[in-house]
């Protein structure tokens, strides 16, 4: 049921499929890294219709994603712009970052942009921010009117501010590029490292388009990833756990936050409250959602915001 709180609309999950029951390892006398077995596309009590879904970018978060989606039951198919990543993943079926996820023998690579975006029903862009306009660019030819493009890249551009849907906008709006795409951030308390070994967690689906967050959710959803929907797409992907390592304040706040308390602890908000202040957003979501991915992402996390193990 959706609820308001202050007049806006809470967070939803649609309770889809068995993805609402309690998730193994998380009880009191359960191994803290117990892993828990993702649903089947064929399984008896899921309902699950196969999706053909194209992924750029074959990074940590892009394969996690990739292989989530296909153990689920979908179609994946993952291009990168190196092809020697694309040889050297589908030779060895391991990802050199993520050592204990095995890549499914059904996940295919392409070399081609233009085949992983075509005939798909959902496009999942999972480059790092920096190549996110120079991906968007390349494909724009081959994105089709109406497509499902879901963004996982966190970050500001520096010269226009914009937030990574909204890089995406502006190059799909182009002369040439395809009409009535629907745009959804994905974004939320969620390791690459833990997806990748089934570990519970969970993500927030954020778009203007009801029927488009909710298509995502169901499309992500399984008995390990808890999808919630949201319509405030700018607040969502201002709020992710890694917003600062596109800004300029280049620090994460959640380290600073789990580091002793002393000269870090101020420097990332003058530069986030600028940004949360200015935005178009509502702020009372957009700061309980940065701080509660924050906590939880990095302080329950073994990296800091570099990517180094921590005590």
């Amino acid at each position: 049921m959706r609820q308001a709180v202050d007049g806006a609309p809470a967070f939803v999950y649609n309770e889809h499929n068995n993805a609402h029951r309690a998730w193994p390892g998380t009880g009191a006398n359960s191994p803290q890294r117990a892993q828990c077995p993702l649903r089947g596309a064929d399984t008896e009590d899921t309902n699950v219709t196969k999706k053909k879904i194209g992924v750029l970018g074959a990074g940590t978060w892009g394969m996690a994603l990739a292989r989530m989606l296909c153990v689920s039951g979908n179609d994946v198919q993952v291009w990168s712009a190196l092809p020697a990543e694309v040889e050297n993943l589908s030779a060895t079926r391991v990802h050199p970052n993520l050592p204990g996820m095995k890549i499914p023998e059904e996940l295919q690579f392409t070399k081609s942009i233009e085949e992983v975006c075509t005939g798909k029903d959902v496009l999942l862009f999972a480059v790092p921010s920096v190549f996110v306009r120079s991906t968007t660019a390349k494909a724009r030819p081959y994105i089709p009117d109406g497509q499902i493009l879901v963004d996982v890249a966190k970050g500001m551009e520096p010269d226009t501010l914009y937030t990574m849907t909204e890089v995406i906008a502006d190059e799909l709006n182009r002369e040439g590029g395809p009409k009535g795409v629907k745009l959804v951030a994905l974004s939320g308390p969620t390791h690459a490292e833990e997806v990748a070994l089934d570990m519970p967690t969970t993500i927030v689906s954020a778009c203007p388009d009801e029927a488009a967050a909710e298509y995502v959710q169901d499309v992500f959803s399984n008995t390990c990833m808890r999808v919630y929907t949201n319509a405030d797409i700018k607040g969502v992907e201002l709020s992710g756990p890694r917003f600062c390592s596109s800004s300029s304040t280049n620090r994460c706040s959640s380290c600073t936050i789990r580091a002793p308390l002393g000269s870090r602890m101020g420097r990332p908000w003058p530069t986030r409250s600028q940004v949360v202040n200015s935005s178009s957003s509502r702020p009372n979501l957009l700061w309980s959602l940065f701080l509660a991915s924050s906590i939880f992402c990095r302080c329950s996390s073994s990296r800091d915001c570099f990517g180094k193990e921590t005590p």
